[in-house]
């Protein structure tokens, strides 16, 4: 009996692994692969592995803020789902 809960506990344990590992996946596929940056005078749209500190990013209505950092200027109201990446 003790050998059972023991191998129910295992299988539950490696079910719930990978679901969090799905969610995570699936969490990742959210996030933008480009940002829109000021770059001297221009706006450039450039990949999200291509930020780099310091760098100004430009978000615009319906767009999602894909990096942390600090506001700068606010022209609009953000909404709460754009901050925390909520569909």
């Amino acid at each position: 009996m003790f050998l059972a809960f023991v191998s129910l506990g295992n299988y539950l344990e490696s079910l719930m692994k990978v679901k969090a590992g799905e969610a995570v996946k699936r969490l990742k596929e959210l996030q933008p692969k480009t940002v829109k940056v000021i770059r001297g005078v221009d706006e450039v749209e450039v990949p999200l592995e291509d930020l780099v500190v310091g760098d100004v990013v430009v978000v615009k209505a319906g767009d999602i803020i894909a990096v942390d950092g600090v506001v700068l200027l606010v022209s609009q109201s953000l909404c709460l789902n754009q901050v925390i990446e909520a569909p």
